[in-house]
């Protein structure tokens, strides 16, 4: 599974937001699994979408992903985007648990593996996941049903 971690810095926070739900469209892509994502702090959303795999995201990116992106254009100054491969899952199924969880935690960094009971917390995580970038940085993600990390925006889930 590839994770793709978008963040951006928001301008028109409004406009973002509504903008962000026509992501929707993303249900039935060949090789799309899931997204969600929410607000770090007031003027910063941070995403997570879940692709099958490399081949199947660069698909959506030649033919489909511009059409969609059209409508948040001027809402934002910046964004970030970096691709995680991943190489271990804890819990549940994370794409379907996306749907259900209310809190994403980052960690970017060896000191944060999922195993770690400091990141992974009994009865509040879900499902984490270990992925790599393409630049050997580590990554742990959690989706998990409370607790601190980011809340996740329900209109933005697909």
């Amino acid at each position: 599974m590839l994770l793709k971690v978008i963040v951006c810095e928001v301008t028109d926070v409004a406009g973002f937001a509504a903008a962000q739900a026509g992501w929707s469209a993303l249900r039935g892509r060949p090789g799309f699994l899931a997204q969600a994502g929410g607000w770090s702090d007031p003027c910063t959303a941070r995403i997570v979408g879940c692709w099958r795999d490399r081949a199947a995201l660069r698909a959506f990116m030649a033919d489909g992903h511009d059409a969609i992106a059209a409508g948040q254009r001027d809402t934002f100054r910046r964004a970030e985007v970096h691709h995680f491969q991943v190489v271990r899952a804890f819990g549940k199924p994370f794409p379907a648990t996306l749907a259900t969880a209310r809190i994403i935690r980052f960690a970017y960094g060896p000191s944060h593996p999922p195993a770690d009971a400091d990141f992974v917390r009994p009865g509040h995580t879900l499902a984490a996941l270990l992925a790599v970038a393409d630049d050997g940085q580590p990554l742990a993600v959690a989706a998990c049903s409370s607790g601190d990390g980011v809340p996740l925006e329900p209109a933005w889930t697909v």
